[in-house]
């Protein structure tokens, strides 16, 4: 599958000539915790999150929002991270960790915002692959799982199944295919020795 057969199509996004009050109005009304930039002609310029704006909000006052443009504020942005419409699942899980992002805009060839893809649309996928093998797992379990794998990964050079599955609490077969799919994503690798089966990040 590719990126644009599970991101969100219908994009709430703000514009270069937007002040900071207003961008934080539509994070709230719309319940999400960022959004793309976009240019007059709908590329993409930067993403903007409600963290970045508390952050500058806590330096320089809320008052002070309503006067800050987009364009000034993203001036002090990191380069862009984004997809294509037509990269792998994998490429935009393995890109969304190592960049520690929780969204990634989707763009088409002439870097117009066609979508976004968030950690959220990467649960439900993972969730469907599991139970598309009957691995029954919540998918807000999922997410704790991955979670901790990769924080002990960042601790350790290496931990076994078994050790997982006494610290987690699951049973060892869901374990097995969540790594076997954090394995597909190219995050982590999976080596089966005889009694045992270790995962080592990549």
């Amino acid at each position: 599958m590719k990126v644009k057969d599970i991101m969100i199509k219908n994009v709430i996004f703000a514009t270069l000539d937007e002040n900071l009050s207003n961008v934080i109005k539509k994070l709230r009304e719309n319940k999400i915790t960022g959004l793309p930039i976009i240019d007059e002609s709908g590329k993409l310029k930067s993403v903007i999150s409600i963290t970045d704006i508390m952050k500058y909000a806590e330096k320089y006052g809320l008052e002070n929002l309503a006067l800050i443009s987009v364009k000034d504020f993203i001036k002090r942005k990191r380069r862009l991270i984004y997809v294509n419409e037509n990269d792998s699942i994998e490429h935009a899980i393995k890109l969304m960790v190592k960049k520690d992002v929780h969204r990634l805009p989707v763009v088409d060839k002439s870097k117009k915002v066609i979508g976004i893809i968030t950690r959220e649309e990467i649960l439900d996928y993972f969730y469907k692959l599991l139970l598309e093998k009957k691995i029954e797992v919540k998918k807000e379990t999922i997410s704790t799982i991955i979670d901790k794998i990769l924080e002990k990964l960042e601790k350790k050079k290496e931990i076994s199944i078994s050790e997982l599955e006494k610290e987690l609490k699951i049973n060892k077969s869901s374990l097995e295919n969540i790594c076997s799919l954090l394995e597909k994503a190219g995050l982590i690798e999976m080596i089966y020795e005889l009694k045992d089966i270790k995962i080592r990040k990549k």
